[in-house]
């Protein structure tokens, strides 16, 4: 039975009661001996009753892990791609705001020589980038609450809207975003009043 399917019931019987010749046999055994010293001694016991028995010893956390192989692969690929796409949503949104610094330029150099604080000018070029990065995150969440319902099966002790997970996403998602509006932020709040005049 693997992990991924549900849990029947299951009835024991001794090998004695089986009338069909037995091709495999799996028995499970449970020690706080050393691993290789139970193989050797399972080994034995079972060449005992059956000289031309293969035997093969397998630790229950190996046998898991095998049953887990698609699920990890999976796994992998889904952080993958996800690393991906945040980087070309951070790539994106930095050129979206550098674009938009560069089209205020003249804005921004009458902003600051009127008085305005080159930290003003930063929180406003900051906020404006946090609001796109809202609404992308606010949209992502509605889309992804949609598309867990279809991966429910490959999610293990989480459920398909688990709070923590998206809260983490978003946090995760809004800190990329500051990173990447950061650098246009911090190249607005330094421009010369007089070059950006002089810009049309």
């Amino acid at each position: 039975m693997a992990l991924r399917e549900s849990f029947e019931p299951i009835a024991f019987f001794a090998a004695s009661q089986e009338r069909r010749p037995l091709e495999y046999v799996n028995f499970v055994v449970q020690t706080t001996s050393a691993f290789l010293a139970v193989t050797r001694a399972a080994t034995e016991a079972v060449r005992r009753t059956e000289p031309e028995a293969v035997v093969l010893v397998q630790p229950f956390q190996a046998q898991i892990a095998d049953s887990l192989v698609r699920e990890r692969l999976t796994a992998m690929l889904s952080a993958f791609f996800g690393l991906v796409a945040a980087l070309l949503a951070m790539l994106g949104l930095y050129g979206v705001v550098a674009y938009g610094v560069t089209q205020r330029t003249r804005e921004i150099g009458i902003r600051t020589a009127l008085g305005a604080e080159r930290s003003e000018v930063l929180a406003l070029v900051l906020r404006q980038s946090m609001v796109l990065t809202g609404i992308g995150v606010a949209l992502g969440l509605a889309a992804a609450a949609v598309a867990t319902r279809y991966l429910e099966g490959m999610l293990f002790g989480l459920s398909p809207l688990d709070p923590l997970t998206f809260i983490a996403v978003s946090l995760a998602f809004a800190t990329v975003a500051a990173l990447a509006a950061y650098v246009p932020a911090r190249r607005a709040a330094n421009i010369d009043p007089l070059l950006a005049l002089r810009c049309e």
